[in-house]
């Protein structure tokens, strides 16, 4: 698991990606003006979408992060089983889901990083 902190979902989509590039991370939860979770963002979907052909297309300046996040975030707690949490990630699609401890967040586990701490050689 790594500690995120979140971002808020009206913030503008460039705040975004400069706090996370600021960080280090690659996602972020994403929290409401009350303080509780409603999403998830990666840096992927700050960037805008990539089309088949390769474009990338370019987000409207003012767009904000609700506008680009997964909403209804997937919530596991720290005691939770990894194998079962990576079943489950691998199953949904899920890059990342959000460490939850009662009604705070704690952090995000990336599926890369949980894979590994399940099947350190990959097999």
């Amino acid at each position: 698991m790594r500690r995120a902190g979140t971002v808020e979902a009206g913030m503008p989509i460039p705040t975004a990606s400069a706090i996370l590039a600021a960080r280090g991370d690659e996602v972020a939860p994403v929290a409401d003006s009350s303080g509780r979770l409603v999403g998830v963002v990666t840096r992927g979907d700050l960037a805008g979408p990539v089309l088949p052909n390769g474009w990338q297309l370019e987000l409207d300046p003012e767009a904000v992060v609700a506008a680009v996040m997964t909403h209804g975030p997937v919530v596991v707690r720290p005691g939770d089983d990894l194998g079962a949490v990576v079943s489950l990630m691998r199953t949904r699609a899920l890059p990342a889901v959000a460490v939850g401890d009662g009604a705070r967040v704690v952090g995000v586990l990336l599926l890369a990083d949980a894979a590994r701490a399940v099947d350190p050689v990959g097999r």
